[in-house]
């Protein structure tokens, strides 16, 4: 089967962004082409602007589209990712949270992993947090995962994983909370961490549903964006937060502060100080 052409390519780049803001870059044809080809040949179909009628001018199309952009949406993750942002986590941002939180005598956090692929980052959370269960015996911390992915959403809830997604991770963790299924080489999670997490689909583009969190992961996601999707990712977690939340972002991101209401703390660690009040759109502006 031939490579996608370029006026081809143009067509795909223009919807994935129309449906998802992520930026394809011309030199991502050899990707379009390679995770669009099992598409076209599920469809019996020889020719990408085939596909493409049928993602936009078909019956099937609305089906379709979950497919399409499962495909190019990249999804490569493991557990205890970047260790140092769950160290600073524990050791500096929730020990200051829960003193200010008990002050206004509630016991509540809300943490929002957004982009959380098939789960390896909100699961790392609950472990971590159940290792501290007695710090935290008199605390609600619930935790979230979405994903643009309706496959990564579906896997992230099964919770079962490969070698390589358990590889970084402690093996006394990986003993203490996985059954391993040599069958499959396979490891599957237990319950008592699998039930500290809900998953739903969510675009990042659009606001955050289920009210204001306390701290966002949103980690190595940006590097798909432009500046306008950005900008729309951007306003939407600092809308999303309280007052007093945290953003955690991945390095490769290039989230930078000037000209934001985030206060600066250390690279990739922001804070939402909400010392002023404007509309969601004047919340950030990305260079």
């Amino acid at each position: 089967m031939k490579t996608v052409s370029t006026s081809e390519f143009q067509l795909f780049q223009k919807l994935i962004y129309e449906k998802t803001g992520i930026h394809l870059r011309s030199c991502k044809k050899v990707l379009v082409t390679n995770r669009l080809r099992k598409r076209l040949t599920a469809h019996g179909l020889t020719g990408y602007k085939a596909y493409y009628d049928l993602l936009t001018k078909s019956d099937v199309g609305r089906d379709e589209m979950d497919q399409f952009v499962d495909a190019l949406t990249t999804n490569e993750t493991y557990f205890f990712r970047n260790a140092e942002h769950f160290d600073y986590l524990f050791e500096t941002i929730l020990p200051e949270m829960m003193e200010r939180i008990e002050k206004r005598k509630s016991n509540r956090i809300r943490i929002w992993c957004a982009a959380c692929s098939s789960g390896e980052e909100p699961y790392s959370l609950a472990m971590l947090i159940h290792e501290r269960k007695e710090d935290f015996a008199e605390w609600d911390i619930s935790i979230v995962g979405t994903d643009i992915s309706q496959e990564m959403i579906k896997k992230a809830k099964i919770g079962i994983f490969n070698r390589y997604a358990v590889s970084k991770m402690p093996e006394e963790y990986r003993d203490r909370y996985f059954d391993y299924h040599a069958d499959t080489n396979r490891y599957h999670l237990k319950d008592i961490i699998r039930n500290r997490v809900s998953f739903s689909r969510r675009n990042l583009l659009q606001s955050f549903p289920y009210g204001k969190v306390d701290i966002i992961f949103c980690r190595n996601t940006m590097i798909y964006f432009n500046k306008e999707s950005k900008q729309r990712v951007a306003d939407n977690l600092y809308a999303s937060l309280a007052r007093g939340g945290y953003l955690i972002v991945g390095y490769a991101d290039n989230f930078l502060q000037n000209q934001t209401l985030f206060q600066y703390i250390k690279p990739t660690i922001f804070k939402k100080e909400g010392t002023r009040s404007k509309k969601p759109e004047d919340y950030m502006r990305m260079p």
